[in-house]
């Protein structure tokens, strides 16, 4: 009751404006309204509407940003909202749950709706979203005879009962309730699953009564839900009549991820607008696209991502940057990503005013009339006098193009939108140029204490050991609450150098140690499911020594196969798995002592009271590979939207970085083939920091050694050329 009582009321003064065949949530708001679809479109209450949606992942931002993002999407005339959820993130240990700060879902809901924007609530529950294990909690991982995304009993359970737990927990924000949520979505990209598996999928979401038409996208789908299209063109899908053969026959056309992708360590910097890496999409690609999909007769549209956000705390997937899916019309620090942005809003502001007219007329898929060149088409809607049409050069080259008598010329893959005037509505390449550009204002270097990770009193120190006569897998002894675990033993150098090869997976890490020294180190980061060798050459000397090894997780994969049987997949497995080796020598089977997480984790050396419990000191220079730097500095003055606060950790390596106990993610000072960092900055929430001109708390647990600190706090914005 509470939360309806908080739908009635309208906390912003920025919302959607609803229109005839483009609605917004403030026409619907608290009151209960019906969600029902034909082949043409959804109804909300029995009125028409198209759906320009933008992916906002709630726990890639904080509180404080969501306000910012959803002020955007209201702004750049989006009407819908599309999240996933993530079950890893709100039931970490199983039957313990979490819905504070990034994962305050009911809150982020409650903005959507105070802005009038309606929400599709894909529950999965994998969702993929290069999200840590798909967002899976790995404790099912370890459930005897699971068998992921299966017609498995262990599986059906867990994520049945973790559906009835998130649906309860959001009930009242459902349309028939007078809430925003007007569609979810059960499992995500299933292949080749058991029919008997996603039959339970469709009547399981229908068991659940919550009145909403449910989706499952780019693969299997049930009877019971509508297929949905991802990738950078679903034009074909619609042509097809999608996966399921009923897309526009019985059910609407959906687009739910039209992708923006991704970036990897090691990958090209992505800092610049103008950036070009495999991920990057033009503008022009953009709106060309959408306007291929809406011609042909699509009435749902999502942007996969239209803000990407960050990974903070430990929640990417294998070898993902901190931020994510950067180039996209947002950037990761909220600020716009120009002219993609400018220009894509432009086009929905067309598209809401044009909607009537698509609405009220068959969809023209496979209809189109062919022009004077080849793959040169007009698609046209009707609707009283008004007459809306749209002509595209569907190639690879520039041609002249004749509509109505008059000729256009159209640069290739592109397309304009006309009136019954023939007025030019919308260009897709028509690319206005933004005259602004991005500036870094940073300040002096900090100056750091530092607290050494104790590697050589781990037995004294670590609050938990496991001994064993082999060397355990990883998430085995973690379940994933943390991306560290220690391996010590005791071995016999054959000779004075020696190369230690382990049997790992892709995106981890190892750092060794023997006699308490750093010998080396070795990674694997790419974004790949396998496994993977690692050699670590060591000069120490003939006879006994003792050997430590730090295994670090560069994230579970989010990759899953349907009917994957997780004991044994490496996509599932971090650390040492199956084997280890010293000059030759096996060295698995026998006695290691393993010990969870950083010493550091434990104390909590990142907050104030657990910095107190370690003594910090400030011979910088003497610091270990492994350990922990402690700075102040004050917060920015005249923070506003429009200017975030940056991390630039300048002769830092790899590690993760707390703000006033805040884990702000990953850093890793990795550089592409051309010298420059794949990531240099790191978003700093504003709902993290003090009041302006307060001290802040910075730490960074450092885990392969620092070499010449020079990190500096930044503000960036756009200002005018």
């Amino acid at each position: 009751m509470l939360q309806l009582i908080l739908l009635l009321a309208i906390a912003t003064s920025i919302q959607v404006t609803g229109k005839p065949g483009f609605l917004a949530y403030t026409d619907f708001r608290g009151k209960p309204y019906k969600v029902t679809y034909d082949e043409r479109s959804f109804f909300l209450d029995g009125k028409r509407s198209i759906f320009l949606a933008g992916s906002v992942h709630y726990p890639r931002a904080t509180p404080e940003m969501w306000d910012t993002i959803l002020d955007q999407a209201v702004e750049d005339g989006l009407n819908l909202i599309q999240i996933y959820t993530f079950w890893n993130l709100h039931e970490p240990v199983k039957g313990q749950y979490n819905w504070e700060g990034i994962a305050d879902i009911r809150l982020f809901l409650q903005k959507c709706a105070d802005r009038g924007l309606f929400v599709n609530m894909r529950i999965g529950p994998y969702v993929c979203a290069e999200w840590d294990n798909g967002g899976i909690p790995v404790w099912v991982n370890y459930l005897d005879g699971v068998r992921l995304r299966a017609n498995n009993d262990v599986w059906k359970k867990e994520m049945g009962d973790w559906m009835k737990v998130l649906t309860d927990y959001t009930r009242d924000f459902f349309a028939d309730r007078g809430g925003p949520i007007i569609f979810s979505q059960i499992e995500n990209e299933l292949w080749g699953g058991a029919r008997e598996y996603i039959d339970w999928c469709g009547e399981f979401a229908e068991s659940l009564e919550l009145n909403v038409p449910w989706m499952m996208c780019n693969g299997d789908t049930s009877e019971k839900t509508i297929n949905a299209c991802n990738g950078n063109d679903c034009s074909s899908y619609l042509e097809s009549h999608g996966q399921s053969g009923r897309i526009l026959v019985d059910q609407p056309g959906c687009w739910t991820e039209n992708e923006g992708w991704f970036q990897i360590h090691g990958a090209a910097s992505a800092e610049r607008d103008d950036y070009e890496g495999w991920d990057a999409r033009s503008a022009e690609d953009y709106t060309f696209n959408v306007l291929k999909f809406m011609d042909r007769g699509g009435s749902y549209h999502n942007y996969y991502m239209w803000f990407g956000g960050n990974h903070y705390g430990k929640w990417a997937g294998n070898g993902m940057t901190n931020w994510y899916t950067n180039g996209v019309m947002i950037h990761s620090d909220t600020l716009p990503n120009e002219p993609k942005h400018s220009h894509t809003a432009k086009m929905h502001r067309m598209l809401a005013n044009i909607a009537e007219v698509l609405l009220n007329d068959k969809a023209q898929v496979n209809n189109q009339k062919h022009l004077n060149c080849d793959n040169c088409n007009a698609f046209e809607y009707r609707y009283g006098d008004r007459l809306v049409s749209f002509v595209e050069n569907n190639k690879g080259s520039a041609d002249k193009v004749i509509y109505r008598d008059i000729v256009y010329e159209l640069p290739a893959w592109s397309m304009i939108v006309l009136d019954e005037y023939d007025n030019v509505l919308f260009e897709t390449n028509n690319v206005k140029p933004v005259n602004k550009h991005r500036v870094y204002h940073c300040e002096e270097k900090l100056e750091f204490e530092y607290w050494n990770e104790p590697v050589s009193t781990l037995s004294q120190e670590a609050p938990r050991v496991v001994v064993s006569p082999k060397a355990n897998e990883q998430l085995n002894m973690t379940r994933d609450l943390t991306e560290f675990l220690y391996y010590e033993t005791e071995v016999e150098f054959p000779q004075d150098e020696c190369t230690l090869s382990i049997g790992g997976t892709d995106a981890n890490a190892f750092v060794a140690y023997v006699d308490d020294h750093f010998v080396g180190s070795d990674d694997e980061h790419t974004h790949h499911d396998g496994w993977h060798t690692m050699n670590i050459n060591m000069k120490s000397g003939k006879g006994k020594h003792k050997l430590v090894l730090l295994s670090e997780s560069l994230g579970v994969s989010n990759g899953m196969d349907s009917n994957l049987d997780p004991s044994w997949a490496s996509s599932r497995l971090k650390g040492i798995c199956g084997w280890i080796k010293l000059c030759g020598n096996d060295i698995f089977n026998q006695e290691w002592k393993h010990y969870p997480g950083l010493v550091g984790e434990a104390k909590q050396v990142f907050t104030d009271e657990g910095m107190k419990t370690v003594t910090w000191k400030s011979d910088v220079e003497n610091a270990d590979n492994l350990a922990w730097y402690r700075s102040t500095f004050k917060t920015p003055q005249g923070l506003k939207r429009g200017i975030e606060v940056l991390l630039r950790p300048e002769g830092m390596n790899r590690g993760q970085a707390y703000v006033n106990g805040h884990n702000i993610g990953r850093y890793w000072m990795i550089k592409d083939g051309n010298g420059e960092y794949t990531q240099g900055y790191y978003h700093i929430p504003k709902d993290w920091l003090k009041g302006e001109g307060e001290e802040n708390v910075l730490v960074l647990g450092e885990t392969l050694g620092a070499s010449d600190p020079s990190v500096t706090i930044c503000t960036t914005e756009y200002v005018s050329n």
